[in-house]
């Protein structure tokens, strides 16, 4: 497992809804730095970032890699399909929390991100939750709809070296989703791609369909699904 999801970045104009959100919802550790929300899970300075702007949106998912040899291999896999990469400049990199940071426009048009060495924080965690299971796992999972499953698997299979863990099938709103699940490290899965059988379409409006986060605890779990629902 030489790859583990590391960041979101997510941009939005509604920042009291996001701090309503992911404080006393969700119950992270989020702090407010310049017009940015940061949220913590564990010894990762920043883990989910809400920075202000009109996307509302996912506006890159980061990756992280063991060491400078496995980036180098992403980077070149990049390459030779002809797919363009860029540096993120030091702005950048400390809005999301590494000390450097590449990036390229993956399937569906969403900005995939790669990273070795992540700013940690040794300052304690204040969050309503007692903890989350990140470490070789990475911080959790997305899954993506698609109207070209076989692109987006090709990326995630040919770039990183995904692996099939195992397929479902599922009804949403009337349509039945076949979804794919991709492993990258020890968590079952870091990517799901789903698309709806039949005629090809895409139900959801935007970049990810979901995210995931992996409590601790039973308690954790239940205690925020309680919050979500008080809060409505």
């Amino acid at each position: 497992g030489k790859v583990r999801m590391g960041y979101a970045l997510v941009e939005s104009e509604k920042t009291a809804d996001w701090l309503r959100f992911t404080r006393d919802a969700l119950g992270l550790d989020v702090q407010e730095a310049g017009d940015a929300l940061v949220c913590r899970l564990d010894g990762h300075a920043r883990r989910l970032v809400i920075s202000r702007g009109s996307l509302e949106d996912v506006a890159a998912l980061g990756y992280e890699l063991d060491d400078q040899a496995s980036l180098d291999i992403v980077l070149q896999r990049l390459r030779d399909h002809n797919v363009a990469i860029e540096a993120g400049d030091a702005r950048g990199a400390a809005l999301r929390g590494v000390e450097r940071y590449w990036r390229c426009v993956g399937p569906k048009t969403i900005p995939i991100e790669f990273y070795v060495t992540p700013l940690l924080s040794d300052k304690p965690l204040s969050m309503l939750a007692s903890g989350y299971v990140t470490g070789e796992a990475g911080m959790g999972h997305v899954a993506i709809t698609s109207r070209r499953p076989e692109a987006m698997l090709g990326f995630w299979q040919g770039i990183l070296d995904a692996r099939h863990s195992d397929d479902i099938e599922q009804r949403m709103g009337g349509l039945m989703l076949d979804i794919r699940f991709l492993r990258l490290n020890p968590r079952h899965h870091s990517v799901a791609v789903a698309c709806t059988r039949g005629r090809r379409m895409d139900p959801i409006r935007t970049r990810i369909q979901h995210m995931n986060f992996q409590c601790a605890t039973l308690e954790d779990m239940t205690a925020a699904f309680q919050r979500c629902r008080e809060l409505g």
